[in-house]
């Protein structure tokens, strides 16, 4: 016997079908359904499917026909004993529609759909099994359908499910009553908790209630509606971890008053110096987890801390007081006037400023960084801070900029703040080479260039005698510069020097040129 459930999936896609409403499928809707469904049949197929799916001839298909077709559980709808290519085809489309269309408890929670939710349990053998039927598809969650009602603000659907549990949980641990106050569903939120829904039951993961997911005071006024104590005390709390300027509290949570129906939503952490001066510290802790960690104390300072539960009908009284936890001795603040610069193109000379009153024997933490951003930091050097004040490393080329910066480390305090940020930018010995000789040629070819094409018949004349005196003089022009680099370079000796730039230092011959020449020699 088809199930409730087939039978509302049929229902749903015979509606769907029918588009013009008219009670049946005729030739062009159900062309339409094998087309949506991802089937192809031949106008002549199509005719012969109209007739085996039209048992009274009427020339359409009713929804009593179409449920004979989708209910069936033989193929062969003509009844010839035998299945054929089309019986296949429109098997196959029947298939794929069950699972588009399929319709459950579920899907008719999620939907609001009343009346299909109604027809589901009305014809459920046991009721009390179908209204807490979890939802064990890909993405279900193992929800109840009181889940995605509440999730959805169905109030008409969560009351029609009688008998569903109004605390069951799904995969994360969370109530339908979490989902509500979640959702901000304020007509389910009081529907729940007048049917005993439990505000304190807290989700798998983070440990959250639904008084701390609740996102409107609509929601939160009607959790604190409820008649209610506050909480107890918890246990008196543990110090530890001390830093200079903090300590870790770490307390368990009270056991639960019997008047007690709304969760802890937090506690408050009360840190007191034992000695006259540092004014007492009083911080808000969530519920989850049970520590905290409190800055901004005083350094070397001894605190003492006790701590309060809070929920929404109040706050406990303070726990007995901690042991007693001292924090440490200040760090040292960063150096100053941190400064980097490179000597000779191979080392970088770090330099910095040590601040006063900083511990005997600190030492002074030395960090580079290559990356060019300053975001990868690695220790090179860590010097005595009471008789170094600069360093020196290692240039790499490999980083054309890098960063430094450094920090005071004392024996009892730790490593302090690290200073600012200097920088440097390190050039290879070739590249500073070629550009001392781009730097000489420039100014070489301004002293002895030549005049160019684009000057017309001046391109082509000669220097006179005086003007080729006048350069030698003035030591060999571009020539000298040339012979200069040679003689600093090692790699260019007992070598050709290299072509001169055609575009800055030749000038061009032309047949002027010969005439000038022979008048030069006859001079």
């Amino acid at each position: 016997m088809p199930s409730p459930a087939l039978r509302e999936t049929v229902r749903a896609a015979f509606a769907h079908y029918d588009a013009d409403g008219s009670g049946a499928i005729d030739a062009r809707e159900l062309r339409a359904l094998v087309s949506d469904l991802g089937g192809f049949l031949t106008d002549q197929d199509l005719a012969a499917a109209l007739v085996v799916l039209d048992k009274d001839g009427d020339g359409c298909i009713d929804e009593a026909e179409f449920a004979a077709w989708w209910l069936a559980q033989n193929d062969d709808l003509d009844g010839d004993g035998d299945t054929g290519e089309l019986e296949r085809a429109m098997a196959r489309l029947k298939g794929h529609g069950q699972a588009r269309f399929h319709v459950d408890v579920h899907s008719a929670a999620w939907q609001g759909r009343l009346d299909v939710l109604r027809r589901l349990l009305g014809d459920a053998d046991a009721e009390a099994d179908v209204v807490n039927e979890r939802d064990a598809s890909e993405y279900g969650g193992h929800n109840t359908p009181l889940h995605y009602a509440a999730y959805q603000g169905h109030v008409s659907v969560c009351t029609a499910l009688r008998g569903a549990s109004v605390n069951a949980t799904n995969s994360a641990g969370c109530t339908p009553l979490f989902l509500a106050a979640q959702q901000s569903r304020i007509d389910v939120v009081e529907l729940l908790l007048k049917h005993g829904a439990d505000m304190r039951i807290p989700s798998k993961e983070h440990k959250f209630t639904a008084v701390d997911v609740a996102t409107t005071d609509a929601v939160l006024g009607a959790f604190r509606s409820l008649t209610g104590g506050a909480p107890l005390p918890p246990t008196a709390p543990t110090l530890s971890d001390a830093g200079d300027r903090r300590l870790r509290v770490e307390w368990r949570a009270p056991n639960e008053r019997v008047d007690q129906v709304a969760p802890i939503s937090g506690y408050k952490i009360k840190l007191c110096a034992r000695q006259p001066g540092p004014p007492t510290r009083v911080v808000l802790a969530p519920a989850n987890p049970t520590e905290w960690v409190v800055d901004d104390l005083a350094p070397e300072t001894e605190y003492v801390a006790s701590v309060a539960a809070v929920n929404l009908h109040g706050a406990s009284a303070f726990s007995a007081a901690s042991t007693p936890m001292k924090t440490r001795r200040a760090r040292p603040p960063p150096p100053t006037d941190l400064a980097a610069r490179v000597i000779d193109g191979t080392q970088v000379e770090v330099t910095w400023a040590v601040p006063e009153g900083i511990e005997a024997a600190s030492l002074v933490v030395i960090q580079q960084s290559l990356d060019g951003a300053g975001e990868v930091w690695k220790t090179v050097a860590t010097v005595e801070a009471a008789r170094e004040r600069s360093f020196v490393v290692p240039a790499r080329v490999s980083a054309p900029r890098q960063c430094f910066r450094v920090a005071v480390a004392g024996p009892t305090t730790g490593r302090g703040e690290f200073s600012a940020v200097a920088s440097v930018r390190v050039r290879s010995l070739e590249s500073k080479d070629a550009a001392a000789k781009a730097t000489r040629r420039q100014q070489g070819g301004e002293k002895a260039r030549r005049p160019s094409r684009a000057d017309g018949k001046a391109a082509s004349r000669i220097p006179t005698r005086d003007e080729m005196k006048s350069e030698e003089e003035d030591g060999g022009g571009l020539q000298a510069d040339i012979k200069a680099d040679e003689r600093d370079d090692p790699s260019l000796e007992e070598k050709e020097p290299p072509p001169d730039d055609e575009d800055e230092f030749t000038y061009y011959h032309s047949d002027d040129d010969d005439k000038d020449e022979q008048e030069h020699k006859r001079q």
